[in-house]
């Protein structure tokens, strides 16, 4: 558990550095490289990478609350210390959520499994895509490790999650910085066209 949790936070520390790692390229020094095998240090499987992200949610999940009530706990000693206090549900919204979680961030995988395999074959083969896909899933899940922090981490997760998934597309595959954010770019084109379409054909069908 202990090497799984260092290489959890190697990768949340080192992204750059950790996709090297994963791809088996010469980058990264050889006694640098020494010390993390003798660390344990490992790329996560996927499923490794969930799991440990809903440790990294339940702990969110828990400060919120403690936080919350805290805030409940000052107004009943001073009134005038205003604040906002938990209702039903909110605390159901953060218990279902919390829940959910794994599979929330599996249809995220899914949905970018699908995308790499697809906008990847302009840069490579099926064979060379497939070797490291779940690697380099797992190591973008490592930004879970923000949502630790109260409140704000949440929304910088949201925000380092796809800086991740790009290290480990350019340093893993050994893509340009280009060619692993084309990738990005094409992904969300489509997206747009086919919301787009979605939202077309809804209006046409209801007017």
């Amino acid at each position: 558990m202990r090497a799984l949790f260092q290489s959890l936070f190697f990768s949340f520390c080192r992204p750059f550095d950790f996709a090297s790692y994963i791809g088996g390229w010469n980058s990264i020094p050889l006694e640098e490289k020494n010390r993390w095998h003798s660390l344990g240090i490992r790329p996560l499987d996927l499923s490794e990478a969930i799991a440990m992200s809903w440790i990294f949610k339940i702990i969110s999940s828990i400060l919120m609350l403690v936080i919350l009530n805290l805030g409940e706990f000052f107004t009943f000693v001073h009134p005038l210390l205003k604040f906002h206090l938990p209702t039903h549900s909110l605390i159901i919204f953060i218990g279902c959520s919390t829940a959910f979680y794994p599979l929330k961030t599996i249809l995220t995988v899914i949905l970018w499994k699908w995308a790499v395999r697809v906008f990847g074959l302009l840069y490579m083969d099926d064979e060379e895509i497939e070797k490291h896909l779940n690697d380099i899933l797992a190591h973008s899940l490592s930004s879970n490790v923000l949502l630790a922090v109260p409140f704000v981490g949440p929304i910088f997760q949201e925000i380092l999650w796809p800086f991740y998934l790009f290290a480990g597309l350019k340093n893993t595959y050994r893509l340009g910085p280009f060619q692993a954010m084309s990738i990005f770019s094409l992904f969300f084109f489509f997206s747009l066209l086919l919301l787009l379409a979605l939202f077309m054909a809804t209006i046409s069908i209801l007017f």
